[in-house]
């Protein structure tokens, strides 16, 4: 037996040797933002676009920034953050989380960021109503009450699986909970499935993922234009290599084709002859795109030829109605006519990431949604539909030191066009719908938009001001203006199926549509690391929107205070 165990030991020895750290940095560590500094600094573009990164490519890229680094207390910060990057056992590590979280919102409680409306606004049902999006974003910010589960590595490959105990929806957005502190069993969401498990394999230049996690493609700090990183969670597989100045990625997306009745009813009518006649390219062996699928595939290529200047060609191929075919995985399927004109569409999105001089970031995207196609020459059409973004940070480190922290001012301003995301087909609209399932009580439909966090039609403005030292503790103050117009995610009025008759009133411009919802909202907050492992935040938001749901003089001032704790274990 001992001799059994000498030898298991040894072997686990060995193993360690040649184990690479393939387990993926969550979305939200702030190794992220304090890595990004470290390059900024240093006159550098940052190398990860295209987040969470494998902690090994992450050291990888901190030590050829240590190796060309001039100034020594980077190298310092450098090699703290790399003994961060580790984790506790190489092999096998335990994580486990604790979270709490408590909040006071204005006398009209929670609810009033919540709309809840029935899709095209017919009654289908208790289990039917659809949620605002945006409030659920801050819904699924509060930490979850327990987080525990593991990752094992080994050569190159790892499995991350990490289930979590979460207060229900329910009961935070209708019993007034204060904290995430279910009150009793009811109020333990026990259905939802975790929202983080994944394997990889990463063995440079190739790297392969598989499950579930949050993603985030591109340069923008709030939020981009191809891919919503707000939402919860993507069910993915991931291809990438990569050399250095290149990386070629491909992701498939699997997302919910679960549909209300309305929108079946709508899916059927698209059998009838009248559609087909109108409609004579969106069909298939003259039946109509039915089956109960829905994919989206991205082909991102990212080309960085100086260390000031990295650029991004991404292909966004939403595949809805019918199930996925060699020919989508086209990286070049953008300049095609896929000869489905009408129902579909293959947006292109190009960034661009600029360091200038050491301290300064200045980036933009360009998101091309419609190309006009074979049927789409009427001006009710609207084709051409773009998003337009741009962004940069400034830090004060190159410029002066005040105190023991640094300055960070950071700014952002998006434009999404009104027809942007959308067709009249339900299958293939740019959304990524959750049924969270929840113990005693039902379902909650909540649609995501899947490339700007906010859906189309709308103008947004960011600027923030923070001051401390990055991982240890911060404070920021935060301006945000939203002007929303009347087209959201189902379209354009009462009878909203994004059919564009009728709507000449309603043409590309450089402003939201009809009646503006204007949103204006100065938030105050900080977190501060008390030791490894617990990190405390805290928060308070003076809020007004006018116009409310875009209706004439409706609108209201709120406010929300809360703060959170955090505690690591593992």
């Amino acid at each position: 037996m001992k001799k059994l165990c000498c030898v298991l030991f040894i072997a686990c020895c060995a193993l360690a040797l040649f184990c690479d750290e393939s387990w993926i940095i969550p979305l939200d560590s702030l190794i992220y933002r304090r890595a990004e500094e470290l390059f900024l600094c240093e006159g550098k573009v940052p190398l990860f676009e295209e987040t969470p990164v494998i902690a090994e490519e992450l050291k990888n890229q901190l030590a050829q920034l240590s190796e060309n680094a001039r100034d020594t207390e980077i190298v310092e910060q450098i090699n703290e953050l790399n003994a961060e990057v580790n984790l506790l056992f190489p092999l096998l590590s335990p994580l486990v989380e604790l979270g709490f979280s408590a909040g006071l919102d204005s006398e009209s409680g929670r609810q009033h960021m919540i709309p809840t409306y029935d899709y095209h606004g017919v009654s289908t049902g208790p289990d039917k109503d659809i949620l605002d999006f945006t409030y659920m974003y801050e819904i699924n910010e509060l930490p979850s009450v327990i987080k525990a589960g593991f990752i094992a590595q080994a050569g190159g490959f790892s499995l991350l699986f990490l289930p979590e105990i979460r207060e229900t929806t329910t009961a935070l957005l209708e019993d007034e909970n204060i904290t995430n502190i279910p009150g009793d069993l009811t109020s333990i969401n026990f259905y939802s499935l975790p929202f983080r498990g994944i394997s990889t394999y990463y063995n440079a230049p190739i790297e392969l993922r598989l499950g579930r996690d949050k993603l985030h493609v591109g340069p923008s700090t709030w939020g981009g234009l191809t891919l919503n990183k707000h939402v919860p969670y993507y069910d993915y597989i991931k291809a990438r290599f990569f050399i250095p100045g290149f990386s070629l990625s491909s992701y498939v997306i699997n997302l919910n084709p679960i549909m209300t009745r309305n929108e079946s009813d709508y899916l059927n009518t698209l059998d009838s002859a009248e559609y087909k006649k109108l409609e004579p390219n969106g069909t298939k062996n003259g039946d109509p795109y039915m089956d109960r699928f829905k994919n989206l595939v991205l082909s991102k290529a990212t080309f960085i030829p100086w260390d000031w200047l990295l650029f991004s060609i991404t292909q966004c191929n939403l595949v809805g109605g019918r199930p996925l075919e060699i020919s989508d995985f086209n990286p070049l399927l953008v300049f095609h006519n896929n000869f489905d004109e009408g129902t579909y569409s293959v947006p292109l999105s190009v960034t661009a990431t600029v360091v200038p001089y050491k301290g300064i970031k200045i980036y933009g995207e360009w998101y091309f949604y419609d190309a006009p196609a074979g049927d789409e020459t009427d001006p009710d059409e609207n084709a051409f539909a773009m998003g337009y973004q741009l962004g940069f940070t400034l830090l004060s480190n190159p410029f002066f030191q005040l105190g023991p922290g640094r300055f960070r001012l950071d700014a952002e301003i998006t434009y999404v066009d009104p027809w942007t995301y959308g067709k009249a087909y339900d299958l293939r609209k740019f959304t990524s719908r959750f049924v969270y399932v929840e113990s005693f009580i039902g379902r909650r439909w909540v649609d995501y938009p899947l490339g700007f966090y906010l859906g189309p039609d709308v103008i947004d403005i960011h600027c923030s001001v923070s001051y401390g030292i990055p991982g240890e503790w911060e404070a920021e103050l935060h301006w945000n203006t939203t002007a929303k117009g009347q087209v959201d995610l189902y379209g354009w009025g009462e009878d909203n199926d994004y059919y564009h008759i009728g709507e000449t009133g309603y043409p590309l411009s450089w402003a939201p549509t009809g009646t503006v919802e204007w949103t204006h909202a100065i938030t105050l907050s900080g977190y501060w690391v008390i030791t490894k492992g617990v990190t405390v935040k805290a928060w308070y938001r003076l809020q007004h929107i006018k116009n409310r749901y875009n209706t004439a003089d409706a609108g209201e001032f709120y406010h929300w205070a809360g703060a959170s704790a955090v505690w690591k274990l593992f």
